[in-house]
């Protein structure tokens, strides 16, 4: 539903990507939910209302006056009631939403043997039966009790507390009237595996007790991983709770409820322009198993269809996607629904049929929601956590900036203790989008800065509106930006600022000290240091501060780490203004990369890489060839893939454009 800027890896995913340490030593139990001591049978799976109810939330994140140059998703569809409600101590599931099905889903990665365990629930009349076997309604009502103690959060979180031990939950309950409530995990060292994290309708909430893990597992008792060895770094103070945000679940961000054995290889988009739902269905690949899931490798793509407002069916068209990895397996689908209304919401119960390599098909439903749009959004946004925009709020030059700046995202990691965010540490970035106006047209914009929160305070800030307007100012007064400008005039401008470095207090993203190698007329400096801070940008970016493309040091613009990718991404047609002429392939295939590196990881010495497209023809292959022979330096073309140059950069005209220079030049 969303552009690639728009998504990020499903947990699960992220899980399977943590650093992997072979390193030997007695193996710990896995953060397992622990099944919880027998209960007195309930007669019912009626709530009981909690007392005291707290202020609701703002249904939506509110967009300062003025900032109408943004175009903002809110996932929310105000039109479906809200199963989850203001309690006694957070928010709470709504005691009054009757259960009709339960999915559970458990995996497990690591060093050792990979565990998927997929249990179903469902309501047989007044019962409870997961297969043959009855359940105890008791045993259900643990559960819809234990949806309590939320707190509203922008993304999801979760912490690992160790290497080669990966587990996640995730568990999709479905209501008599359709609603569903997604809960995932993926934590391992913190209570009860926490946080717990909770989905409905465009809304995230996490539980930081883990009071979730005992019902969970007394409902799905089964099988659970086990590391054979793992590396544990230590660090965590007793009785805390340490997780990091981990970005949001494809059925936030692609749109949609259900489809919980393929969720984490399903995604579309629905194009009001043409009249079409588009996507694709990853079935296997050869990275991590993904696809393996926990029904088998997916071998074939039998059936996908839709079911319209008048309630026929529609079939949609699949087709096979050829791929140049051995193990995997990819498809697209298109669905023409038809009566398609820009800016109109959409609901369809999608019927999704797989074949896996166990010879069983798969049959899964769910269903797509929406908006149908010409375009893809800006931005998705969700209302901030209440512990971050409680601080900033609270702390005047950061509350000053959100009159006419929007919130669009604070990643952190964070300690804290299990009743709540007010009693420990949370650091890490803050994200602010606004617009001004240059150059004769409105210019969007994003500035990141690092924070510190320490038991509900802010203790690290170091915007005002002083610092970004001369910061931004001083930006578009460049020669580069004014034509990056007028090239590309809907760009959007990067940027990030720091008047101390932050090594080790703001993951996920750093904002360390920056070295400038001395090249050519770039003296060797480091940023941020005492009364020079680091201000870098970028254009139309969707990395952080690691791949900011420039560093502003006395107002001259230096190439940081510029990595174009031109077969890819013109970059919204800023591109044209960011590759220098003798890299220009004219009417051939362009390089597949154009990175030139600036940072002290490649040495001391700037490095550029050209990567070599597959499929470059010979007159391609020849034009790069005089390409690299008309540069300054020599260039390794020892790799027919990559080629590699030393002992240069790109510097900034003063006419704005990039131009290749060598280090020794003056």
């Amino acid at each position: 539903m969303y552009p690639l800027s728009l998504r990020t890896a499903s947990l699960t995913v992220l899980a399977v990507l943590f650093l992997t340490a072979c390193v030997t030593s007695t193996p710990e139990p896995t953060a397992t939910p622990i099944p919880p001591p027998a209960q007195t049978p309930a007669p019912t799976v009626t709530l009981a209302p909690e007392s005291s109810p707290l202020p609701s939330r703002p249904a939506a994140l509110p967009i300062p006056v003025g900032l109408d140059a943004w175009d903002f998703f809110d996932p929310r569809d105000p039109n479906l009631p809200d199963l989850i409600i203001p309690g006694e101590n957070g928010f709470r599931l709504d005691p009054n939403w009757g259960v009709a099905r339960i999915d559970y889903v458990y995996r497990w990665r690591g060093l050792g043997d990979p565990v998927f365990d997929y249990q179903i629930i469902e309501r047989k009349d007044d019962d409870y039966q997961k297969g043959s076997d009855p359940v105890d309604a008791r045993s259900v009502k643990a559960l819809l009790e234990a949806i309590s103690r939320l707190r509203p959060t922008q993304f999801v979180l979760a912490g690992q507390s160790h290497t080669d031990d990966y587990p996640s939950w995730d568990v999709e309950i479905t209501g008599v009237d359709g609603q569903r409530i997604l809960i995932i995990s993926a934590s391992t060292g913190n209570p009860g595996s926490g946080p717990w994290n909770i989905l409905h309708n465009g809304r995230l909430y996490a539980q930081y007790d883990g009071s979730l893990a005992g019902p969970l597992a007394n409902l799905f008792p089964g099988p659970t991983g086990s590391p054979r060895a793992f590396y544990s770094p230590g660090g965590r103070e007793p009785g805390t709770v340490v997780f990091s945000t981990q970005g949001w679940p494809y059925q936030l961000t692609e749109g949609f409820v259900g489809l919980l054995p393929i969720a984490d290889g399903f995604e579309y988009q629905a194009d009001a322009t043409s009249g079409e739902i588009r996507g694709y269905i990853q079935g296997r690949s050869s990275v991590g198993g993904f696809g393996n899931m926990i029904i088998g490798a997916i071998t074939k793509l039998a059936r996908i269809e839709l079911t319209l407002n008048d309630g026929r069916g529609l079939p949609c068209e699949i087709e096979d996607v050829p791929t140049d990895d051995p193990a995997g397996a990819v498809w697209t689908f298109t669905c023409s629904p038809g009566n398609v209304v820009v800016g109109a919401r959409y609901r369809y119960p999608t019927h999704i049929e797989v074949e896996t390599d166990g010879a069983r098909r798969i049959i899964t439903d769910g269903e797509l929601r929406g908006v149908w749009r010409a375009s893809p959004p800006d931005r998705l946004l969700l209302p901030p956590s209440e512990e971050i925009h409680a601080a900033l709020a609270a702390y005047e030059p950061a509350a000053d900036l959100l009159t006419d700046h929007v919130l669009a995202s604070a990643s952190y990691t964070a300690q804290i203790k299990p009743d709540g965010a007010q009693s420990g540490t949370l650091g890490g970035e803050v994200v602010l989008l606004g617009q001004t106006q240059a150059n004769g047209t409105i210019l969007r914009y994003s500035i990141g800065v690092t924070f510190i929160i320490e038991n509900g305070k802010l203790t690290r800030w170091q915007l005002t509106r002083d610092v970004v307007e001369t910061m931004r100012e001083e930006i578009v007064r460049l020669a580069l930006t004014r034509r990056v400008m007028e090239t590309a005039p809907a760009v959007v401008l990067n940027m990030w600022y720091a008047e101390v470095p932050s090594e080790g207090d703001a993951y996920p993203t750093l904002y360390p000290a920056v070295k400038i190698n001395a090249c050519g007329t770039i003296s060797a400096q480091t940023v941020p240091e005492t009364g020079k801070p680091l201000r870098a940008f970028a254009f139309n970016s969707n990395g952080g501060l690691e791949q900011a493309d420039f560093i502003l040091a006395d107002g001259v613009p230096i190439v940081n780490d510029l990595d174009l990718w031109p077969k890819r991404d013109d970059l919204g047609g800023a591109l044209a203004v960011l590759i220098p002429p003798q890299l220009d392939t004219g009417d051939h295939v362009p390089f597949e990369r154009i990175w030139l590196h600036n940072e002290l990881f490649f040495g001391d010495a700037t490095e550029l890489t050209l990567w070599i497209p597959e499929d470059a023809d010979a007159a391609a292959l020849e034009t790069y060839q005089k390409i690299a022979d008309s540069l300054p330096v020599p260039v390794d073309k020892s790799s027919d893939s990559l080629w590699t140059a030393k002992g240069l950069t790109f510097m900034v005209t003063d006419e704005g454009a990039l131009e290749i220079v060598t280090c020794d030049s003056k």
